[in-house]
């Protein structure tokens, strides 16, 4: 798998001493049955006493995991495999089979957090998802139900609001395009600054050819410094800033979108012209709603060495997916990024085809109706159950 070559690659360049006792301890381990026993006995070892006292109290049939690679949430897992519980686990985003979960094991370099156990039923975004679990991880296909992205229920019949009123509460021109620019965290990309530089260099010159405007959507977590001491000097970009970001960076689960933090989004996807993005999901939302996307793919003015760039992001198996559509257009260079900023400004058109297999591959359906689906799920568990 592409993700997983690439991060081992970099981990031997980055640290050498790391990479070897890794592939020593691997090479060990795997002669012997170790590992599974580990896998056995964690039910037992790692099942958190609180858990146990609650579901022997109340007796459940099913217990569900929505973020199934938390290890907050694996005492809880082992607790109800302990006592013959059910455990249901539900795949929140595009990335968690390939690139957070699933391969990695305490003595090898592959990447993500495994999976705490094999759940008797996954429920996933799409058939792609799907996919995956049976080649990567050994499910069944009886194991699994796609049922859509939950998360992005909300998206159809947006907007809520008319785009002179939204334009208006935000001091935003109507006459002009806008284009906008979400923020990746300093860990994917240190030399945002830079970007938006060149970005505002672009527009300012006037060879896009007709008049814009920018938005900066600002990403949960920290980002570039740099760029956030830009942003306070500017008074003519719309800055979007999550509204529950600060609290967030207090959990270690991450961050968690409430649904006004959804619809704010959705709504600023909905009335761009352009979003422009790095490495992020932000790009599937944009499929979504058939919007133009662009992926930076260079590192400033100056390109890093493939492995401290960002070109290598955009090599990983879950957003090859996305690329491979044609949905999307991933700018390496300044001259590209405005070439395709000009293409799609004149022509928004552009690469809907490819736009419209994003969202078949990789969110499968788009109706509004995913939660649904996985309550749905649920019931019928139950029913099994006898409940």
């Amino acid at each position: 798998m592409a993700t997983s070559l690439i991060l081992k690659e970099q981990l031997r360049r980055q640290n050498p001493c790391l990479f070897w006792r890794r592939i020593l301890l691997g090479w060990i381990v795997s002669r012997w049955p170790l590992f599974g026993f580990l896998r056995k006995i964690q039910v037992w070892l790692g099942a958190a006493p609180y858990y146990l006292k609650i579901f022997e109290r109340y007796k459940p049939d099913i217990v569900v995991l929505t973020h199934t690679i938390e290890p907050l949430e694996f005492p809880l897992a082992f607790a109800a495999r302990r006592l013959g519980i059910k455990v249901i686990g539900m795949v929140h985003s595009w990335d968690v089979l390939t690139m957070k979960s699933g391969l990695r094991m305490s003595y090898s370099l592959d990447v993500g957090r495994m999976l705490p156990l094999t759940f008797d039923t996954m429920v996933v975004w799409s058939e792609l998802q799907k996919e995956e679990l049976k080649s990567l991880h050994g499910y069944l296909e009886s194991q699994i139900t796609v049922c859509g992205v939950p998360q992005m229920d909300g998206y159809p019949g947006v907007p809520r609001c008319a785009r002179l009123e939204w334009f208006k509460e935000r001091s935003l021109d109507p006459s002009r395009k806008l284009i906008t620019y979400a923020v990746a965290s300093k860990s994917q990309h240190a030399n945002q600054k830079e970007v938006l530089e060149i970005l505002l260099e672009i527009m300012d010159s006037g060879t896009l050819g007709i008049p814009c405007q920018l938005a900066v959507r600002l990403h949960p977590g920290q980002g570039p410094q740099g760029l956030m001491e830009m942003l306070r000097q500017r008074k003519d970009i719309y800055v979007d800033t999550p509204s529950i970001a600060a609290a967030a960076l207090t959990y270690q689960s991450g961050w968690q979108q409430q649904r006004d933090e959804a619809m704010s989004l959705a709504h600023l996807i909905y009335f761009s012209d352009v979003v422009l993005n790095i490495f992020s999901t932000i790009a599937v939302d944009t499929c979504a709603f058939d919007k133009p996307s662009i992926c930076i793919g260079f590192d400033g003015r100056n390109n890093a060495p493939y492995f401290k760039s960002v070109a290598r992001l955009y090599d990983f198996t879950h957003y090859q997916y996305l690329l491979k559509t044609g949905g999307v257009r991933l700018a390496r260079s300044p001259e590209e990024l405005c070439q395709s900023l000009r293409d799609y400004l004149h022509d928004p058109s552009l690469d809907a085809a490819g736009r419209a297999r994003a969202r078949e591959r990789l969110c499968w359906r788009l109706d509004g109706r995913a939660g649904e689906r996985r309550a749905g799920v649920l019931l019928e568990l139950l029913g099994e159950s006898g409940r």
